[in-house]
């Protein structure tokens, strides 16, 4: 994209390379950038981030799962709440974002036992009631059984000539055409590199925008 708007600015194209291999090298840029300041291997992340230790992954729940995005300090005393362990607002090693390996562990042991006494969505009203950072783990028949998912064009039905009506899944973005582009021609050669925009059709003549 960032490719075809400089052409557009500058009239000049260029070759766009993109590789399986550095597609994962970028992915995981944090554990990258980890191992070149301290020259340590990050380590598997064991259901959850490698760098992130407390608070962040895959949970189950009594029927499904959460995936959690960590909880900052801001949002602990909230976290305790939905939870219903006040007493771990004020616990030393887990009110804090970044904690060690070994307190990551533990913590994890504890809220798999945690999530795991109530149904994915006991949790998602107890969790959005404290803001927390999290999202229910859905099944590709529960995505699809969601009215957002078509309300924006992320899966869409149309007319098979064979098969009838199907529903597809389709690119995360769209493109409209709301009017047509300005046309560009070539004042010159295209050695000068200059052009102008013209409008075709007005009396025979090309009138410069």
């Amino acid at each position: 994209m960032a490719a075809l708007f400089a052409r557009e600015r500058t009239g000049r194209g260029q070759r766009v390379d993109v590789s399986l291999l550095g597609g994962q090298i970028w992915m995981q840029a944090p554990e990258y950038t980890h191992y070149f300041l301290t020259g340590e291997l990050a380590g598997r992340s064991n259901g959850g981030h490698p760098l992130v230790h407390a608070l962040y992954g895959v949970f189950p729940t009594a029927d499904g799962a959460l995936a959690m995005a960590g909880c900052p300090e801001h949002l602990w005393e909230g976290m305790c709440r939905a939870i219903e362990r006040p007493e771990w607002v004020d616990h030393p090693s887990y009110n804090q974002y970044f904690v060690t390996k070994e307190i990551g562990r533990q913590m994890r042991q504890d809220f798999l036992e945690i999530f795991s006494e109530r149904t994915t969505a006991e949790w998602t009203e107890r969790l959005s009631a404290e803001e927390q950072r999290f999202s229910p783990v859905r099944s590709h028949d529960e995505v699809t059984a969601d009215p957002q998912s078509f309300a924006n064009g992320y899966i869409v039905e149309v007319d098979h000539p064979q098969f009838g009506k199907v529903k597809l899944s389709v690119a995360r973005f769209k493109c409209l055409i709301r009017r047509l582009a300005l046309e560009l021609k070539l004042s010159n050669s295209v050695k000068t590199q200059k052009w102008s925009w013209w409008k075709p059709g007005m009396n025979g003549m090309n009138s410069k925008v």
